[in-house]
């Protein structure tokens, strides 16, 4: 019986009837549970899933919900085509209808897991209004999440009347709760300067200038909300904005003093595209990588510097051009 009972605290799932009473309230839930992979343990994620939701690390998974799913405990990754997060302890992921991705934990390190995936115009709307473009959320510190999952966990195991309305409501105080996550204390002037300056030391930098904007954000100690209003707030533009206008400024420089094919200037500037490349080039300084480097090449010098030998702060003046 103790078995049993320690298997259940550490291995529950179940996936709920969605009838048509359910989905004219607006709001239903599909399925919620946890679970505790240990460290160094069996392939994720465990194979007893409907296939709808089961996925491998290869080839991911696409599904038609919404979830969250809460990392109480350990460490690892998450994916989509456009993003690349480390997950730690006390971070919840949100996933969205059609999102392409994978999450799994550290091996060294293994993670418990709750999720809940959930539907419906109403939840809809909460998405589109306030978790626009958030993927990941730093809950730490904040009180009742993962009571509010064991309260959704504990209410699954009912089969009273109303059990979809029921959970309906306790998946929306949840994302209440991850909401409030986001309504963070700014930080004062003097740490937002110093967060704003180290950002932009970190997108420089050989070894972080490819982090996730998220990632970076998450580093410096901050939501990803506080992090874009601030570095907007101190530089005038949104920090994407300012990733690409590094690229870009980059680029230039290369085009300038190297020999090297547009292409390969596309890859090392940061561009995972030529093509994308060479059209945000032309938008931004209305000619092609070609066009600008055979217009400007009478001012190369004689022995132009190697591209490692060109200085932080020539890049940075020509970065200040293109943003004033």
């Amino acid at each position: 019986m103790e078995d049993n009972e320690l298997q259940q605290r550490n291995h529950y799932f179940r996936y709920l009837r969605v009838d048509a009473s359910s989905r004219n309230w607006g709001m239903y839930v599909t399925t919620c549970g946890r679970s505790l992979i240990s460290a160094n343990g069996n392939s994720y994620p465990p194979v007893q899933h409907p296939p709808l939701y089961q996925f491998d690390w290869q080839h991911g998974r696409v599904l038609n919900e919404y979830q969250i799913v809460y990392i109480s405990e350990g460490s690892g990754s998450f994916e989509t085509k456009n993003q690349k997060i480390q997950v730690q302890c006390d971070d919840a992921i949100l996933l969205r209808p059609g999102q392409w991705h994978r999450y799994r934990p550290k091996p060294e390190t293994g993670w418990r897991e709750y999720w809940i995936g959930f539907s419906g115009s109403g939840f809809t709307t909460i998405f589109d209004n306030h978790f626009c473009g958030r993927s990941v959320f730093q809950i730490r510190g904040l009180a009742g999440v993962r009571e509010a999952f064991e309260a959704l966990i504990a209410t699954s195991q009912e089969n009273g009347p109303a059990l979809q309305q029921k959970m309906a409501a306790l998946t929306s105080l949840l994302m209440a709760q991850l909401y409030a996550s986001t309504l963070v204390q700014a930080p004062s002037a003097k740490d937002a300067s110093k967060m704003v300056q180290r950002a932009r030391e970190m997108m420089w930098s050989n070894e972080t200038r490819d982090l996730s904007l998220e990632e970076l954000a998450r580093r410096l100690g901050a939501s990803y909300s506080t992090f874009r209003r601030v570095f907007r707030e101190h530089t005038g533009v949104g920090p994407h904005q300012y990733r690409l206008n590094l690229k870009l400024s980059h680029a230039r420089d290369l085009l300038l003093n190297t020999d090297l094919s547009i292409k390969e200037i596309a890859f090392q500037s940061g561009f995972e595209e030529e093509q994308y490349f060479c059209r945000f080039f032309k938008k931004t300084m209305e000619k092609t990588p070609s066009g600008y480097r055979k217009q400007y090449m009478v001012h190369k010098p004689s022995s132009p510097p190697r591209v490692s030998e060109t200085s932080h702060s020539t890049v940075i003046r020509d970065f200040n051009y293109l943003i004033n």
